[in-house]
């Protein structure tokens, strides 16, 4: 007989010819994901989980569950700290610490239990473990802890306590309150009673603490005739000073209405001075200024001309093929200034369309001149070894830029790369392919097709039954960095009405709304959700109007891109 555990599909149990299958959906196994698998002397299977255990009758098919919210002790279980000792006892390492669970004697438990006092927590800081505390004057934030342990019955348990002193009346709290917390404790004697309780029935014996909090040095006769003195000999000090600092200011104020009268005639001639000489300089700055504007005018056309080269280098024949193979495309291009460091970029083969979104070190004129570079390196890549996998595209990518930028002359070494997210999907299977350096590539499908390739992302559900999936890129640039390592590569099976998005950081780190904080991912993943469906021009249209109404009359910070398509 084997039985097999499996993280989030529950146990398999193969008995002979028979095999069978146990999971929530078809039987009482407290958690589909199980940390392990125990069997006592008895036959009977223990299965760990994070928060409880499961007992599992293999004769009978029965599960028996030790919840967490139950056995407060079985909080945290660690998946691989566990041992069956000889004596047929389990023990189990959890966040509370090493719990031991008698698995001969699990049965009803009619006797109350003894309640195991774990110690005082004073201001948070000090935990003290006595029957007797002293403590100096001070206001005290007392926090009495204790458990009693009752694994099969332990909602049948409740506590009884009082603090003397504080209370007046007995405190009944059910069995998940183990603490008993007391704010505001000043000087006096108190003593904390502490008794469990079974259904009906509270242990005679009790657990109780002294606690002695000092009266303050304020409280003492002496220290009334001490403060009498100070108040009296701070009267007299108070007349004395008030009087003395009075002539002193008369003397200072007549000495400096004398002075600010003198400076005052010079600085008159001063201004008189200035005046002639703002003149001349009002005259020197209204030349500069008209220099400036014509300067500024040759930089602008100089600027209108790089952006049309940038433009002849992005847009190709091929993206318009695109709708050939796609239901839906659109590119939501936004640069920050006239020319981006953003860019798409899309290569057809024999075979396969590949489609990448960039965004390069800065933006404006820098950003445009890395991004040139990025779609050239591309089409060469392409040319020299067609059909190629994203991640071996990118490692090639990230060679050839260091190459370029890189500099060795006085010890310089440039930091300039990109982010870039890129896939490639297969013309006639629709098989997709994608790497990621710092971007990543976010697909919404209807919920019922969602399969295993979509198990290492993050998850988000829509009202209509979509889900969006969240593909985390490599933490790594295209550029150098101290440590490289080669980028990997995700492959799944797109099916129809399944729509894939790739952008740059832009749009999501834009500043704007009522508290002037960046659009998040926690709002660009509903946006899609809620616009998937539409046409092209509409999820254009939306996107433009939801980056208005966010950023206001902000400036925009950076270089947008997004690229979609439907399959």
């Amino acid at each position: 007989e084997l039985i097999f555990t499996t993280m989030g599909d529950g146990i398999f149990v193969l008995k002979g010819d028979e095999f069978s299958h146990y999971y929530r959906g078809n039987s009482e196994i407290l958690s589909d994901y199980v940390y392990f698998v125990v069997e006592d002397i008895n036959h009977q299977i223990w299965l760990g989980h994070k928060y409880g255990l499961t007992k599992f009758n293999e004769e009978t098919k029965e599960f028996t569950q030790y919840k967490q919210e139950d056995n407060p002790l079985l909080r945290g279980i660690n998946p691989t700290s566990y041992q069956l000792s000889a004596d047929n006892t389990l023990w189990i390492g959890t966040e509370s610490g090493l719990v031991k669970l008698n698995t001969e004697n699990l049965v009803n438990e009619k006797q109350i239990p003894s309640v195991m006092f774990k110690g005082v927590v004073i201001n948070d800081t000090l935990v003290v473990n006595n029957s007797e505390i002293n403590l100096p004057f001070s206001d005290y934030q007392l926090d009495f802890r204790y458990q009693a342990i009752n694994l099969t019955n332990p909602k049948e348990i409740s506590y009884q306590y009082k603090l003397e002193g504080f209370d007046k009346k007995w405190n009944a709290v059910p069995y998940d309150k183990l603490s008993a917390k007391y704010q505001s404790i000043i000087d006096g004697d108190y003593e904390f009673r502490l008794k469990v309780c079974l259904e009906n029935s509270c242990s005679e014996k009790e657990i109780t603490i002294k606690i002695h909090i000092a009266k303050p040095f304020w409280k003492t006769p002496t220290a009334f005739i001490f403060s009498a003195l100070i108040i009296l000999g701070s009267f007299f000090l108070i007349i004395y000073l008030v009087s003395a600092t009075k002539n002193k200011q008369n003397r200072v104020l007549e000495t400096k209405v004398k002075r600010r009268t003198m400076e005052l005639s010079k600085v008159n001639r001063l201004v008189e001075h200035k005046n002639k000489e703002l003149e001349k300089t009002n005259k020197e700055i209204n030349r500069q200024k008209l220099t400036l504007e014509v300067k500024n005018k040759e930089i602008d056309d100089s600027i209108q001309y790089a952006k049309k080269i940038q433009r002849a280098f992005i847009l190709k024949d091929e993206y318009e093929e695109w709708e050939q193979h796609f239901s839906k495309t659109f590119i939501f291009d936004k640069p920050r200034d006239i020319v981006s460091g953003d860019f798409y970029w899309g290569h057809k083969t024999d075979k396969y369309i590949y489609i990448a979104v960039a965004d390069c070190t800065g933006h404006g004129v820098p950003g445009a001149m890395l991004s040139m570079l990025g779609i050239a390196f591309l089409d060469q890549i392409m040319i020299q070894t067609p059909n190629l996998d994203t991640n071996l595209l990118l490692n090639e990518l990230r060679d050839k830029m260091i190459k370029e930028l890189s500099h060795q002359e006085e010890g310089i070494m440039m930091k300039e790369g990109m982010d870039i997210s890129l896939v490639r999907i297969d013309i006639q299977t629709k098989q997709l392919q994608w790497s990621g350096a710092n971007n990543p590539l976010y697909i919404i499908r209807k919920k019922d097709r969602i399969g295993k390739d979509f198990v290492n992302c993050k998850l988000t559900e829509n009202n209509d039954g979509y889900i969006l999936a969240d593909f985390r890129p490599d933490k790594q640039p295209i550029g150098f960095v101290h440590e490289p390592k080669p980028f990997h590569k995700i492959e799944l099976q797109l099916h129809k009405e399944d729509a894939v998005y790739l952008f740059s950081d832009g749009y999501v780190d834009q500043f704007g709304g009522p508290r002037y904080k960046k659009f998040m991912s926690k709002r660009f993943k509903p946006l899609l959700l809620s616009i998937h469906r539409l046409s092209s021009e509409e999820q254009m249209k939306i996107l433009e109007q939801t980056l208005a109404s966010w950023q206001g009359d902000k400036d925009q910070i950076d270089d947008i891109c997004i690229v979609g398509v439907c399959i």
